[in-house]
């Protein structure tokens, strides 16, 4: 167990961590929500938006899962900041780096109250706090339920380490509370009664009666099971991808992320928000280079484990704690994500730690050599933190530094021409979509948004072409067959523009498609058919629209109102 640490001496390193962490990300005052599912969970979120009510708190525990992710605590913690600031992004996301900084405090505690250690463990802490690779977890609003999840984790561990020390029910009972409160906080956490056990190895030596060691987990894995049952019915829709790529496909890029996520632990740079999924496979060499260093690298912490115990426990947090997240079972079309490695990467700070501690000796020149180097690596992580969360200032810059600095992708270059789209900047947003399009010419999605673009600055005819192109491999697109017909109209064609939208109306009402919008489908038909002399048609056309949307009963009848916009 643990030696001591003078209260002193933990107090001025908890004082320099919450000051370097503040430091980091203070500048997050500055900046706004980005349209990276920012809207989806809070913007637009009338559960959010209302802040904390009955009704809302009621919602937050049975209403639908935010992506396939049960989070009621996650929800309830933003419902909060909109009763005490209303809808302000520098508020949530101030409360996220406050919510960062206290969960790298009681990572440190933890620690020291294990190891006894303290220079090891504030470095842990440290990297933890500082590391570029966690800025996406705090300077985005989305990702409460990281930063809410890593406090509670890093207090169960905390209360673990009490626990170990004297065996209480009510000691137990703390680490129970805390367990459930990240499970609530974010389904990732479900690993963490088997990081505990990790813990029971090494440092609090417990494995002398693993039998114990095992039981007492017993209860902390039956929440896991139940909040891993509800994940799973919740991310079933969501599970897309894995349909479409085979299990060899995802064992190689599950490989390949271990490795990226090892590579960018130590050479933290070229990070993104978005790293696409390799749908058609990776290089062979590459995964088999990948799979090497990982085999390699648990073969030394296995061999290694009976002398240096820090090892294996932290090589086996690191690979354990990414299970859940590497893409074995795959939800959404990202291959990795930088803030997969929030808590995982705890373990590689723990090896990495002690390895050099052990590597210092007991001599005095070199373990102050060695804190010159700690603090030397921890500010260039500082710094470059500091410059990575100057990314995330709003959708714009968050976007264009991906484009910039990842290899030439479609769903990049098109996100970005989404947001220069929202700034009212359609001529640059153009641009973008064309290299989209030059990179995956058959994808409808991104000719669609330049259509749309294309119309929005009154290139009528190019759009018109936009939307023939499509239509010729998928005659079925109601959507583009209702806008090359809006489309058809504003260029003063009504007779093929009534044709188009016949036909598209005709058709099932696309599922992206809210029934408002295509209510005005509808009602673009019906003043062309107003204005042809066909009133009863006319009148049957608009009054579909009204059935969609009662609110166009206002505007002006069908003959003298002008062409709606596309859909």
């Amino acid at each position: 167990m643990a030696g001591s640490v003078s209260g002193r001496r933990l107090a001025l390193a908890s004082g320099a961590l919450g000051v370097a962490t503040l430091l980091v990300f203070a500048q997050v005052r500055h900046h706004d929500f980005v349209d990276w599912d920012d809207p989806s969970l809070i913007t637009t979120n009338p559960v959010v938006v209302g802040g904390l009510t009955a009704e809302g708190v009621r919602e937050a525990w049975t209403g639908t899962p935010h992506w396939g992710n049960w989070i009621p605590l996650t929800v309830l913690s933003l419902m909060a900041n909109v009763s005490a600031h209303g809808l302000d992004a520098p508020g949530i996301l101030l409360t996220n780096v406050a919510i960062h900084a206290l969960a790298a405090l009681a990572l440190l505690l933890a620690l020291v109250r294990m190891t006894g250690a303290l220079g090891p463990s504030l470095f842990v802490a440290g990297v933890f706090a500082l590391h570029p690779l966690h800025v996406e977890s705090v300077a985005w609003a989305t990702e409460r339920k990281d930063v809410l999840c890593g406090l509670f984790w890093m207090l169960t561990l905390l209360a673990w380490a009490r626990y170990a020390e004297a065996p209480t029910a009510g000691r137990y009972a703390a680490v129970a509370m805390a367990t459930a409160a990240a499970l609530l906080s974010k389904p990732m956490a479900v690993t963490l009664p088997c990081v505990l056990l990790l813990l029971d190895y090494w440092p609090l030596d417990r494995w002398r009666d693993a039998r114990r060691c095992v039981l007492e987990k017993l209860p902390l894995l039956g929440m896991v099971a139940v909040v891993a049952g509800i994940t799973f019915l919740a991310q079933e829709p969501t599970m897309q991808l894995g349909e479409r790529v085979a299990l060899p496909q995802r064992v190689a890029n599950a490989i390949d992320s271990y490795a990226a996520y090892l590579g960018q632990t130590f050479w933290p740079t070229r990070l993104a928000y978005f790293y696409p999924h390799p749908e058609a496979g990776l290089p062979p060499g590459r995964v088999a280079v990948g799979a090497a260093v990982l085999l390699a690298l648990t073969g030394l912490a296995l061999h290694q484990a009976r002398r240096r115990p820090w090892g294996l426990v932290g090589w086996l947090w690191y690979l354990g704690t990414l299970v859940p997240v590497i893409g074995l079972v795959q939800v959404g079309s990202q291959a990795r994500a930088d803030r997969y490695t929030y808590l995982p990467m705890v373990g590689i700070a723990i090896a990495v730690a002690w390895a050099a501690r052990e590597a210092a000796g007991a001599r005095r020149e070199r373990r102050l050599a060695l804190a010159g180097v700690a603090a030397v690596v921890l500010l260039a992580l500082g710094l470059t933190a500091h410059r990575q969360v100057a990314v995330w200032r709003d959708s714009v810059t968050l976007r264009s530094h991906a484009v910039a600095v990842r290899p030439p992708d479609a769903v990049l270059e098109a996100g970005l021409a989404g947001a220069l789209v929202s700034a009212g900047r359609t001529e640059e947003a153009l641009a973008h979509l064309d290299e989209a399009i030059r990179l995956e010419p058959s994808w409808t999605p991104a000719r669609l948004m330049r259509a749309k673009g294309r119309m929005r600055v009154g290139r009528v005819e190019e759009a018109i072409a936009d939307y023939r192109a499509i239509l010729t491999t998928e005659p079925g697109n109601a959507r583009a067959r209702a806008n090359l017909g809006l489309a058809l109209a504003r260029s003063g064609r009504p007779r093929e523009a009534r044709a188009e939208l016949e036909r598209a109306v005709a058709q099932p009402r696309p599922g992206d498609v809210a029934p408002e919008r295509w209510a005005r489908v509808h009602l673009g038909l019906a003043r062309l058919l107003a204005a042809a002399g066909e009133g009863e048609a006319a009148r049957s056309a608009r009054s579909r629209a009204l059935a969609l949307d009662p609110s166009l009963a206002a505007e002006a009848p069908p003959a003298g109102a002008g062409t709606p916009q596309a859909q």
